[in-house]
């Protein structure tokens, strides 16, 4: 690509040294949170047993891959998607 060329005022302009750009801001100092910023941040513990958990957590599996699957299906065309 062929660029044209400068006219004389822009060249000099381009050819003159730059003067250095100020330093950037300092960023803003980190806060502490508040007692019920706290509060909300953390998740919750409930108390499960190992059993029930898995049990959940299969659960969640076979719910999220199926509405996957039903999503694709919807989108693609049942044709077009697998179950595997």
């Amino acid at each position: 690509m062929r660029h044209l060329p400068l006219p004389p005022a822009a060249a000099a302009a381009a050819a003159a040294p730059r003067e250095a750009s100020p330093p950037p801001p300092p960023p803003p100092a980190a806060r502490a949170l508040s007692p019920t910023a706290v509060a909300f941040a953390q998740i919750p513990s409930v108390a499960m047993a190992a059993r029930a958990q898995a049990w959940l957590f299969a659960a969640a599996l076979v719910i999220f891959h199926g509405s996957e699957y039903v999503l694709a299906a919807a989108f693609h065309g049942r044709r077009n998607v697998t179950a595997t």
